[in-house]
């Protein structure tokens, strides 16, 4: 008898690649690409790593429900990480692996456990997180890219619905990555994932609501808390446009009237804009001196400035105290 040939595995990539493995006995696809096959045997990791280890590419890789407890895909001497793209991980069990510098981008993680997992530095661009179990894992540098997958389909379609649902996963996924980041430590990435899961929950608010513009507005101000120094940097453009203001409305200073005047050379004129930076600067701190007083429209303007510097210098302060003691 001729002895039976085996046949090349189906799957192709995005780029046409195809893969060099034989298929299984009455499958179309190899071991790693047949999706009639859960891979949840004890050896699943050792026979993943000894594939890594080939060198060949692992793409899209059928790994439902697989058993990858402790699977270890470091790239040890080498700058670049394996790569794990593309696959379908869902409900994979990746709990303890060691996942330094791999490339999962493109995979589906959807309800995956890496609790306990070592992700420094992976890559999980256009991952599908959704549901992930990142328990006590390590993500120090992981990258998942500006926009989750959940996203960048959102801003394809404009059913709004199907846009509402896509941003509560967003949502989700962002309080996960915020939790893990905030349980290792890693504040940096953590004000990130916050003022990323604030912008998702406003995302999911009627366009045109109150309670959506309020949202805007505080992202705008602080980033949600997470920035105080973009109201610093506000306090400082009100201070110069409030100058601007007294500077041209004019001021009285001591019985004399102080502002801009083309009759007057330019450095009486400089004199006079300074002494409107002053008066802001005094005005925004509600600290006020009794010598110098705001004359026609900047009168009312100057009570304004007081209202608005009240609540700016108290968002920066409970702002400050929250980012210094976390």
């Amino acid at each position: 008898m001729e002895p039976e040939q085996k046949s090349s595995c189906n799957y192709q990539n995005n780029e046409g690649c195809r893969c060099e493995e034989y298929s299984e006995p009455d499958s179309d696809n190899c071991y790693w690409h047949d999706d009639s096959q859960i891979k949840d045997s004890p050896d699943t990791s050792k026979r993943l790593e000894e594939r890594a280890r080939t060198g060949k590419p692992m793409d899209g890789f059928f790994l439902q429900k697989a058993n990858l407890e402790g699977v270890d895909l470091v790239h040890r001497g080498s700058s670049d990480g394996y790569k794990l793209t593309n696959c379908d991980l869902y409900r994979a069990n990746l709990s303890g692996a060691h996942l330094f510098n791999t490339d999962l981008s493109g995979s589906s993680l959807m309800k995956a456990n890496l609790s306990d997992s070592n992700l420094n530095l992976a890559n999980l661009e256009n991952c599908n997180l959704l549901g992930v179990n990142l328990e006590r894992a390590r993500i120090e540098h992981m990258k998942v890219g500006p926009k989750l997958l959940q996203q960048q389909e959102a801003e394809k379609i404009s059913d709004k619905n199907k846009k509402r649902d896509y941003h509560e996963q967003c949502e989700e996924i962002y309080r996960i990555l915020r939790k893990t980041a905030e349980h290792d430590g890693l504040y940096y990435e953590r004000s990130i994932y916050h003022r990323k899961e604030m912008a998702m929950m406003r995302y999911q608010m009627p366009l045109y609501s109150m309670q959506r513009f309020g949202s805007k507005v505080l992202d705008i101000l602080c980033g949600y808390g997470e920035l105080p120094m973009r109201i610093f940097l506000i306090a400082l453009l009100q201070v110069f446009f409030s100058s601007f203001v007294y500077f041209f409305c004019g001021l009285e200073i001591g019985g004399e009237i102080a502002g801009f005047n083309p009759d007057l050379s330019v450095w009486t004129n400089i004199g006079s804009y300074f002494e409107s930076i002053l008066y802001a600067m005094i005005t925004f701190t509600t600290l006020g001196y009794g010598n110098i007083v705001p004359i026609g429209a900047a009168l009312p303007f100057s009570a304004f400035q007081r209202f608005i510097a009240s609540f700016t210098l108290s968002l920066f302060i409970i702002t400050f105290i929250k980012k210094v003691t976390r």
